[in-house]
């Protein structure tokens, strides 16, 4: 997820006064770069293109060294495309989470500046309304048997969020979710989390830098559980209402902010993680009984 500690504040060129939406046409609106930030966006997006009628809406994705939401467009019905886009928010945008004064695009929407101090989606552009976290998100069925799910992000994640739960920690989690579930974890991932993956190893199938967006979304779909670092992996598994635990650092933010009541969910604070066995005691305690086979699975 993009966090508020990592951008710039200053205000980037191109910036100019505030203007009005346009009406009836095409909307171009800037987002973050994450999966989860984009996600966040999405749960008020429907309701702000139906505001401004708008017959086609361009997400422009920021641009980072690691973009990983270009995919959305193929997955919600009402993002028409998606575009990379270079620019910084300024601390305004920061602090309310919404500008229409950056020049290329119509807005920028950056739910993470409310979310990262702490308060809950729904204040998030409240005239909005509440946020849909029931939209339908197109998938791709996997072609495996999906049991637990874990997601360990990369080095860089780790070292900054989670620093006391190194490689041991995690293969030794992998290996209590493989005992208590009968089925080997299937490890997700970008490219660029493989250095941290390759040094936790454990017995799991390992689809690190093989999935798109659709395909993974599929796989937390259907996993029995979901247990990772705080991310769009786990917001994705919340939508999805999968049985979910999220390790997240100390923060303001609220780590329930986005979550539908009737989500399986639990939260550990990383400082307070307990031992890998506990903590594979509480995803398979929450966990899915049933195993989906992937071929009884729909398209």
């Amino acid at each position: 997820m993009a966090r508020v500690s990592r951008v710039n504040r200053r205000p980037a060129a191109g910036f100019r006064r505030s203007r009005g939406m346009p009406v009836g046409g095409v909307l171009k609106i800037a987002v973050p770069p994450g999966v989860g930030d984009v996600y966040w966006a999405l749960t008020k997006l429907r309701a702000f293109r139906d505001k401004y009628r708008a017959r086609q809406v361009v997400l422009h994705v920021q641009r980072t060294s690691l973009t990983r939401a270009l995919d959305w467009a193929t997955m919600v019905d009402f993002v028409d495309a998606t575009a990379e886009f270079s620019f910084r928010p300024d601390r305004d945008c920061l602090d309310s989470g919404f500008s229409t004064a950056f020049r290329g695009v119509d807005c920028v929407m950056w739910p993470n500046g409310p979310i990262d101090r702490g308060l809950p989606l729904v204040d998030w552009l409240p005239a909005l309304g509440q946020p849909d976290l029931d939209f339908t998100i197109r998938t791709e069925a996997p072609t495996i048997e999906v049991g637990p799910v874990v997601y360990v992000s990369s080095e860089g994640v780790n070292a900054a969020w989670c620093p006391n739960l190194g490689p041991d920690y995690w293969r030794r989690l992998i290996d209590e979710l493989g005992d208590a579930s009968g089925q080997k974890p299937v490890l997700i991932g970008k490219h660029w989390d493989r250095t941290f993956a390759d040094s936790v190893k454990g017995s799991v199938v390992d689809l690190i830098g093989q999935t798109t967006l659709p395909q993974v979304a599929g796989i937390l779909d259907r996993a029995r559980v979901v247990v990772g670092v705080i991310s769009g992996m786990t917001i994705l598994g919340n939508h999805f209402r999968t049985p979910t635990v999220a390790i997240h650092p100390i923060v303001p933010m609220n780590p329930r902010a986005w979550v539908h009541h009737e989500a399986p969910y639990a939260t550990v604070p990383a400082p307070m993680a307990p031992e890998p066995g506990a903590l594979a005691k509480i995803a398979m305690s929450i966990a899915r009984d049933t195993i989906t086979n992937a071929e009884e699975v729909p398209a």
